[in-house]
């Protein structure tokens, strides 16, 4: 403060709603793998985690701290190329696919950064794929940031563009095409696994960079159903409490849409409830 350092202790306990750890690299590399943190921060700077690391010599029982959501991104404009890195040919710096690009658009980002050193990766598509209607905010948030799109009328020109080997490019996109179009793309190494994948095949091609993002981690404290925190034998640790994304137990993998928000809400008010129950002598 301008008087000088104030220091605050609290009545009704205390209550961690600070968020993950997933601006944290050290955290990341300890919970996670050393190759996580090579993630494009897709979340707030802020969430570094002090706060669930004070739980610890309290005996809390943190969980889930090896989960995490993450999705693709182009990190130095902050470029979202959600729906494009299923519909296209995803292939590394030396022009070689690696993923599968059938699956969710998490998976693929965290193959983007455990499978290539540098995590970065390359979607090939071609006009077709690129008049897709579902892609149409893909482009514009390219566009709107002025996020790089290498473009040809050739497979050549465009892996010129973008640094990719060329022959090793059109050699890669000839064997996905005639695996797709042979309905064998499920036979590809790694497979391709979407029901009905694109032939990249029309003129001019595009090449769209991206990275593997962290968006928010999953683990912290265990809580109950009143918010607070548990020690290692399932122990209330006493007016201590954890809300949202700084609470453990909620979220593992994956989420559900807006869940993420929905449960610091939903717990914000369960834990201001018990607490004011607490002051009055009414709880239960």
């Amino acid at each position: 403060t301008p008087a000088g350092q104030e220091e605050y202790f609290s009545k009704g306990g205390v209550a961690i709603a600070t968020g993950g750890f997933s601006a944290n690299p050290e955290m990341v590399d300890k919970y996670i793998g050393g190759w996580a943190t090579r993630m494009v921060l897709r979340g707030s700077k802020s969430t570094t985690g002090e706060n669930i690391s004070l739980t610890l010599p309290l005996y809390a029982k943190c969980v889930n701290m090896d989960q995490f959501h993450c999705g693709p991104i182009y990190g130095p404009t902050g470029a979202n190329p959600l729906n494009i890195v299923n519909n296209g040919v995803c292939v590394n710096r030396q022009g070689v696919r690696f993923t599968d690009e059938g699956q969710t658009y998490v998976q693929m980002s965290r193959d983007v950064a455990s499978m290539t050193p540098d995590n970065w990766a390359f979607m090939v598509c071609d006009q077709k794929t690129h008049d897709m209607p579902i892609l149409k905010n893909d482009w514009e948030s390219y566009a709107r940031t002025k996020a790089p799109v290498y473009t040809g009328q050739t497979l050549e020109e465009a892996a010129k563009a973008a640094g990719i080997d060329a022959k090793t490019l059109q050699k890669t996109v000839e064997d996905f095409n005639k695996a797709v179009a042979g309905g064998d793309a499920g036979k590809l190494t790694p497979p391709n696994t979407r029901d009905k994948a694109p032939v990249i095949d029309t003129a001019p091609f595009y090449i769209v960079p991206f990275q593997g993002g962290m968006t928010a981690t999953f683990g912290g404290p265990l809580i109950n159903t009143e918010g607070e925190v548990l020690d290692t034998e399932n122990h209330p640790v006493g007016n201590l409490y954890a809300i949202g994304n700084a609470a453990g137990g909620l979220f593992y993998d994956n989420y559900v849409g807006g869940a993420q928000l929905t449960a610091a809400g939903v717990f914000g008010m369960i834990v201001a409830e018990h607490v004011k129950a607490l002051k009055s002598g009414k709880a239960a």
